[in-house]
This record gives structure tokens, sequence and C-alpha cells, in this order.
């Protein structure tokens, strides 16, 4: 068997999606994002050919707390269990090294279980699980009183109310942003901040952002933590406010383990799915790809 992993081609677009179609059931977001991966010069997407074929891909891109981020891998089912998908890893984090990054992370779903022990034999480790709340059919949110969005001066105060909160901890200290995670370091929190993602009430604070993928804006609550009355009406408030763009979903990430659920619960929403986030550094995990 003759293994070569390169850089992705427009080429193989076709050869590729023609599995990739009918992954999931046919909903799988790749052939929704495929031109936009490979015209980003800032990530890497790579591709894996056995005997001249191309059987997989995979991607990795640098997030604002300097991590690496591991996504997309896809290989063809003629293909599993042989250790391609740890091929790629392997490739991808060997070329973020290069480039100085150092800690890598990646998400799966909690119900992928191959996909589940394939990363832990990479030498990833488990750090954290996040629950995704959908508001409830028939669900009506409206904009609150005593909601406001942080300013600069503010930092200091959220900064303590963050690393100090059960969902910093549970949920190993990230925010989500389209199923990434990026690490809530000071850097990146004043960055959130100016840039008008952050909001408080008097007892809470959320970041929250548009993102999008696969053509959808998805209007989030990438990290929430606080009181739950005032999480109740710091929710309502963001679900509730109008919206420029026209939101195809409405998603708030909240670590297993944090006792805002009950609170998301009694306002209208209710848990749909469930993302298990990994990391590793790549000393670890190179060394693990060598034994």
């Amino acid at each position: 068997m003759s293994v070569k992993i390169r850089n992705a081609r427009p080429s193989d677009k076709g050869p590729l999606l023609d599995f990739i179609k009918d992954v999931w059931g046919g909903h799988d977001y790749i052939p929704g994002v495929w031109d936009e991966w490979l015209a980003d010069a800032s990530a890497e997407m790579s591709v894996i050919e056995v005997d001249g074929r191309q059987v997989g891909m995979n991607r990795m891109r640098s997030l604002p707390d300097g991590s690496g981020w591991l996504e997309g891998v896809r290989i063809h089912p003629d293909y599993r269990r042989r250790g391609l998908a740890s091929m790629l890893g392997v490739h991808s984090i060997k070329a973020g090294v290069g480039n100085g990054v150092d800690v890598y992370r990646l998400a799966t779903y909690n119900r992928n279980k191959p996909a589940r022990r394939q990363i832990s034999k990479m030498g990833f480790r488990e750090i954290a699980r996040a629950d995704f709340y959908e508001p409830e059919p028939g669900a009506r949110f409206r904009e609150q009183k005593g909601v406001w969005r942080a300013e600069k001066r503010e930092l200091p105060e959220i900064l303590g109310m963050v690393n100090g909160s059960k969902e910093y901890k549970v949920g190993a200290g990230v925010y989500w942003d389209v199923s990434a995670a990026v690490r809530l370091a000071s850097n990146v929190l004043a960055t959130l901040i100016e840039d008008g993602s952050v909001f408080r009430s008097d007892g809470a604070v959320a970041v929250t952002r548009i993102g999008s993928q696969a053509g959808e804006l998805w209007n989030q609550i990438c990290f929430l933590t606080g009181k739950p009355d005032a999480t109740a009406r710091l929710v309502k408030h963001l679900l509730g406010r109008k919206q420029e763009v026209k939101i195809d979903w409405t998603v708030a990430y909240l670590p297993r383990g944090s006792p805002l659920a009950g609170t998301l619960k009694g306002i209208g929403m209710k848990k749909t799915q469930s993302l298990v986030l990994f990391e590793g550094r790549a000393k670890d995990l190179l060394g693990k790809g060598k034994r």
C-alpha cells in the first residue's frame, strides 16, 4: 500500500465529495465548505492518497489563542481502520509545529465512538464535553432591561467572573465558535470585548457571536456564566434582540456539569447534541505517533 499526504487541490473535490456526500445520511457540511476551505491560505487542508487514489482529507487552522484546531477528517469507508486518519493528524501537527504551534485541539460528537477511540490512540486526552441547547419549538424571547455590552474597562472584573466560574472549570476554560474551542485567555477576552462580543447583566456574563458554516448563519452563545436569574435574563435578551442578518440556527453551548443547565431548560431551551473536546501537546502527540 503506497500512501501519500499532500495539500488539497481543486481536482480533489469530485473524488472526495463522491463519498463524503453520503456521510451523516447526506447531511455532512464538507460539501458546503469545500471551496471556502480550499481558498483559505491561512489554514492547511490535506488529502491522503492510497495507491494514487484520493481516499481522505482533513484541515488544520490556527485559533485566536494560538492553538491548532483539527477538523474535517474524512476517510473513504473502504479504507478505514488502516490508520489513515491518524496519519493525516500527525501530518497536520508536524506542519503546525513548523509554524510554532504547540497545543492542538479537536472535537467529535459524543456518539461517534470510533472517532473517539482513534483520537485517544493518537495521544489526545478528553478535557471537556459541551452540550448544545436550542430553543424549544414555539419558544419566544424578548430584549431585557439591565443588559449591556461590555466595555474595555470592565475586563478585570469580567476576567475574574469567568476564571472563577464553574463553567470555566468544567469546560476547560474555552468558548465555542462554530464548534471550535478557543481558550478564554486574558488577551482573547480583551479582543472579544473590543469587537462587541461580550454582554453582561448584573451577575452574569456571556460571549456571543454570529458564526457561519456551509452558507448558514449561526446565532451563538459561546460562553455563559453567572447567577441563574441574571443568566436567564441575559440569554432571553441575546436571543430576543433583532439581528441585522437572517439567522439559520440558534445555539447556546454549555459545558457538561454546569449548574446552568436547569436555567436554560427553564426558559424554553432543550439539549440537542453533545461534543467531546480533546487536547494534546505536540511533543506528546508526535511521540505517541512514533510508537
